[in-house]
C-alpha cells in the first residue's frame, strides 16, 4: 500500500467515524441480529406449544359409548352430539371444526382439507376410528376364541428419536444470515455514499483531486475504507449470531434434539464467506454511488442493492438448493452457502466457486471504478 492510498484510507475512516449514519449502520445494525433470533425462536416455540395444546371440537350425529369416550379422552378432540340436520350449521357458525355422520355402520368424516385446523381434526377423528376399529377387531377374535396377539402382534416395532434438522430452526438460521448479510450491505452502502456522492455534494472531491494523487490510489483507499466498515459489521454480526443461537438453543424447546454446526471448520468457512461478501458489496456500492450527484440520489440508486439481500430468504423458503450455477451468483451464493454450512451441509466445491466468482467480480468492479474516476463526467457531475 503506497503513501497516497494510506492517506486516502485514513481520511475516509475518519469521515466514517464522524458520520453518525455510517457509524450507526456499522455498529448498531448488527445488534438487531440477536433480537431477531430470540423473537422468532420465541414465536415458533409458542406456536408449537399452542399447536400441541389445541383441542378440536368435533360434531357427531350419534352418542359415543364408554369405549369410544375412553379412546377420545387420549386425543386432542372433544366429540359433541348434534342432530344430523344441525351439523352443517354448527360447522358454519364455528362451533365445531369438523363432524362425523354415522349411517348404516359407515362413518363419514366432513372437514376442510384447506384449513390446518380442519386437517388436524380429521387426522384425530381417523385415529379415534382406527382405535375403535382395532378394539372391535380384538373383541371379535376373543369371541371366536382366537388370541388377538396372534393377529395384531405379528410384528413388533419400537420408535427412537433421531437428532436432525427442524424446518422452523432452519428458517431462523436462514433469516438470521439474511439479516446479517443485509446489515453488512447497509454498512457498505452508507460508507460508499459518504465517500463518493457525499464528497461531491460537499465539494471536497475537487479539492482532493488538486493533489498529486492517482485515480487508482484514490479508488483503492476509498474501497479499503468501505471494506473496513463491512468487515467490522461482519465480525459483530458473526459474534452476536453465534452467541444468540447458542443461548436460544438452551432456552427454547424447538431446538431440542438439534445440533447446530459450530465447529472450527464451520466458523472458518463462514468467515471466508462473510469476507467474500464484504469484498464484493464494497466495490458494487462505490461503483453505483459514484454516478450519483447527491447523497439522496445515491441512497435511491443503492436501495435495490439492499433488497437483493432478501432474495435468498425466499429461495430457501421455496426449498431451492445450492447448485454450481447458484454458487457463482453474488449475494445469493453467500447467504445460501452460510445456511448450508450451519445446517451441516458443507460442499467445498460450492465454496470454491463462490470465492473464485467473488474475486473475479471484485477485480472487474475495481477496474471499473478506476475508469470511472478518470472520467470528468463522473467526477464533476454536479
Amino acid at each position: 500500500m503506497n503513501r497516497n492510498t494510506k492517506i486516502t484510507l485514513k481520511k475516509e475512516l475518519r469521515a466514517t467515524l464522524r458520520d453518525k449514519k455510517s457509524l450507526a449502520m456499522m455498529l448498531i445494525t448488527p445488534l438487531f441480529v440477536p433480537v431477531f433470533v430470540f423473537f422468532f425462536s420465541y414465536f415458533y416455540d409458542s406456536f408449537t406449544e399452542n399447536q400441541e395444546a389445541t383441542s378440536y371440537v368435533v360434531g357427531s350425529n350419534y352418542a359415543l359409548n364408554e369405549i369410544e369416550k375412553e379412546i377420545v379422552d387420549n386425543m386432542n378432540i372433544e366429540v359433541v352430539q348434534y342432530e344430523e340436520t344441525e351439523l352443517q350449521s354448527a360447522y358454519e357458525s364455528g362451533d365445531i371444526t369438523a363432524y362425523i355422520i354415522l349411517e348404516d355402520d359407515v362413518y363419514s368424516i366432513y372437514s376442510n382439507p384447506n384449513s390446518s385446523d380442519g386437517t388436524q381434526a380429521s387426522l384425530y377423528i381417523m385415529a379415534y376410528l382406527d382405535g375403535y376399529n382395532n378394539y372391535l377387531g380384538q373383541l371379535y377374535l376373543q369371541e371366536i376364541e382366537i388370541e388377538p396377539e396372534n393377529v395384531f402382534g405379528i410384528i413388533q416395532y419400537e420408535a427412537f428419536e433421531l437428532k436432525g434438522s427442524s424446518d422452523m430452526v432452519d428458517q431462523i438460521i436462514l433469516m438470521a444470515f439474511v439479516f446479517a448479510i443485509m446489515a453488512i450491505t447497509l454498512s457498505s452502502v452508507y460508507s460508499a455514499i459518504d465517500s463518493t456522492a457525499g464528497e461531491k455534494e460537499r465539494g471536497t472531491l475537487e479539492t482532493l483531486l488538486t493533489f498529486p494523487i492517482k485515480s487508482k490510489d484514490l479508488v483503492v483507499g476509498k474501497y479499503l475504507a468501505t471494506l473496513f466498515t463491512c468487515l467490522v459489521t461482519a465480525i459483530i454480526c458473526g459474534i452476536l449470531l453465534t452467541i444468540s443461537l447458542l443461548i436460544a438453543q438452551n432456552i427454547y424447546n424447538i431446538y431440542d434434539g438439534i445440533e447446530l454446526a459450530f465447529s472450527a471448520e464451520t466458523i472458518v468457512l463462514a468467515s471466508l464467506i462473510l469476507v467474500g461478501h464484504s469484498l464484493f458489496i464494497s466495490g458494487v456500492s462505490i461503483a453505483i454511488a459514484s454516478f450519483s450527484k447527491t447523497y439522496k440520489e445515491a441512497q435511491s440508486a443503492l436501495t435495490p442493492v439492499t433488497f437483493v439481500s432478501l432474495v435468498p430468504m425466499f429461495m430457501g423458503m421455496l426449498g431451492v438448493e445450492v447448485t454450481p450455477v447458484i454458487a457463482v451468483i453474488p449475494v445469493v451464493n453467500q447467504t445460501m452457502l452460510l445456511y448450508e454450512i450451519f445446517t451441516g451441509n458443507i460442499n467445498l466445491l460450492h465454496i470454491v466457486l463462490m470465492l473464485v466468482s467473488t474475486i473475479v467480480c471484485v477485480i472487474v468492479v475495481i477496474k471499473y471504478i478506476v475508469w470511472q474516476y478518470r472520467s470528468e463526467k463522473v467526477l464533476f457531475s454536479l
